[in-house]
């Protein structure tokens, strides 16, 4: 017994020493709370070299796809329907025709002074109400007892006719020359007729028109251009005589001065251009 006394001091120094490291390895494995872990070092942390970085190439964005969806074209694909529901609308265009100009400078060649009784200028420079030239009409002095009448009729071989539905006015332009020109001296003459062109089965209607039926109430002074406007549309018209053929300007008794004539024109209605739109067929394979 006395020897196992002898010897404790040495027992509880190596387990001491036993559970000392113990303690120390569980320390090692777990650092104490607060303590700072040192990171761990790299090559640029030794030698100062910062490793350049190789960058990662930029996505490229993909260009748009036109998505086309194709109708298989087999033997039982059928026309289903025609989907006008949602066929788009054009409003239709209001459009002129341009004018005819039978005289202007120059006799249009669809048109012909044939059958006149005065004499006449075509190139007439001495006064023009626009441009170089205008129609000089002169009476002649006869016994003959039909009133003179410079005649414009439209040639049967012309490129177009003239319905009346199709015009808005017909207009020239009168110079009084060197005197006055009373409101009863000269009358405009609007030849109307049942066929498109001059034809002898035609039939023919005429209206004739004074100046004072223009609106003017007294005599246009010397030296002085009036323009005559005719519409058929202020008259009531027998409707068979749908066409104009011819124009004349016809002398009154008494009146003998030389006048001039200008700008003879034809202007038409503004005429409704038809679109037609195309239309969506649904097809059912």
């Amino acid at each position: 017994m006395k020897d196992v006394f002898q010897k404790l001091p040495f027992i509880l120094s190596g387990f001491g020493i036993l559970l000392l490291w113990l303690l120390v390895s569980c320390a090692a494995d777990e650092p104490a709370q607060g303590n700072t872990v040192r990171p761990i070092s790299t090559v640029s942390d030794l030698f100062g070299v910062q490793p350049t970085k190789t960058p990662a190439p930029t996505p490229t964005a993909r260009p748009p796809v036109d998505i086309v969806v194709a109708v298989p074209q087999t033997a039982t694909s059928t026309i289903s329907e025609t989907v006008s529901a949602i066929t788009p609308t054009v409003p239709p265009a209001q459009t002129t025709l341009p004018n005819m100009v039978i005289y202007d400078e120059l006799l249009h060649p669809d048109w012909s002074l044939e059958g006149s009784t005065v004499n006449f200028d075509l190139t007439y420079r001495g006064e023009a109400f626009r441009g170089v030239y205008a129609l000089e009409v002169e009476r002649i002095l006869s016994d003959d007892p039909f009133f003179p009448i410079l005649e414009m009729n439209l040639l049967p071989e012309a490129a177009r006719s003239f319905p009346l539905a199709e015009i808005d006015n017909v207009s020239l332009w009168i110079y009084s020359g060197n005197g006055s020109l009373g409101v009863r001296d000269l009358s405009l003459g609007v030849v109307l007729s049942t066929e498109p062109f001059p034809s002898d089965s035609a039939t023919l209607n005429v209206i004739e028109l004074d100046l004072a039926m223009f609106g003017l109430e007294e005599a246009i002074e010397p030296d002085t251009w009036v323009q005559l406007r005719y519409s058929p549309q202020e008259l009531a018209i027998d409707e068979s005589f749908a066409y104009l053929t011819g124009l004349y300007i016809e002398n009154n008794v008494g009146f003998t001065q030389t006048i001039l004539v200008d700008a003879v024109e034809i202007q038409f209605l503004a005429v409704e251009e038809v679109w037609q739109s195309a239309e969506l067929v649904a097809i059912t394979p």
